[in-house]
């Protein structure tokens, strides 16, 4: 056997050899969050193209589709939001018609005070209309420092929310220096993995698209184009 020919033959093996550890590992990650499966393309060498190198590792994902699942991320943590707070207030002014919501305090006091129109010289109506009043303005005060309550909680749920962000927008600036550094396949690989991840995070706090630059970084963006 002459040279060339082992030397193919020992590089066939290793091409072979590290096929077979992508799909090793594709298998033992089946299950790991924020894994992409991976492959591995072999390429050509030599003479004649007679010989054979491992090429390189390459994820394999729907872009459109990871998009999407960012877009709706995003959507659902804004409705989860929103939904929350009009729960919150629901609860504070009452089930509309109900004798202790808002305006069932409120219709309660009207009618005293028409009462109290038609006959003014009761004292029953008098007495009735001052503790309507007072109910009324009881639960309106305490619906007052419950929407407050609940505006203090939601701004300092903003505040967190934006240091989280900002965490994690420092983490995906970090892994875009590692990748623009990074030669091997497989690291390269984990790297972008944990990258997406990262953006799939910061989707939960706000609708976020990417751009894919030449270098293997990404640019993060708004939906309406706002970098960020």
């Amino acid at each position: 056997m002459s040279l060339n020919a082992l030397s193919n033959a020992t590089a066939g093996l290793a091409a072979t050899q590290a096929a077979i550890n992508v799909v090793s590992q594709n298998v033992a990650n089946a299950g790991t969050a924020g894994y992409v499966k991976r492959t591995l393309t072999p390429v050509a060498t030599g003479i004649n193209n007679l010989g054979v190198a491992a090429g390189t590792v390459t994820r394999s994902f729907d872009a459109a589709a990871l998009n999407q699942l960012r877009l709706e991320t995003s959507g659902a943590a804004y409705t989860s939001t929103k939904s929350g707070i009009i729960s919150q207030l629901d609860a504070l002014y009452g089930s509309p018609g109900s004798s202790t919501a808002l305006d069932g305090t409120l219709n309660t006091f009207t009618q005293s005070l028409q009462q109290l129109s038609a006959n003014p010289t009761s004292a029953a109506a008098r007495t009735t209309v001052l503790s309507d009043a007072s109910a009324l303005a009881s639960q309106i005060n305490s619906a007052a420092n419950t929407v407050q309550t609940l505006r203090t909680g939601i701004e300092s749920q903003l505040n967190t929310d934006t240091n989280s962000a900002s965490a994690l927008l420092k983490n995906i600036a970090t892994l875009n220096t590692k990748i623009q550094n990074t030669t091997d396949g497989t690291s390269l690989a984990d790297l972008q993995d944990q990258r997406d991840q990262a953006i799939n995070g910061l989707s939960g706090y706000m609708d976020v698209k990417t751009t894919t630059q030449s270098d293997g970084t990404v640019t993060v963006l708004t939906q309406s184009g706002a970098t960020l």
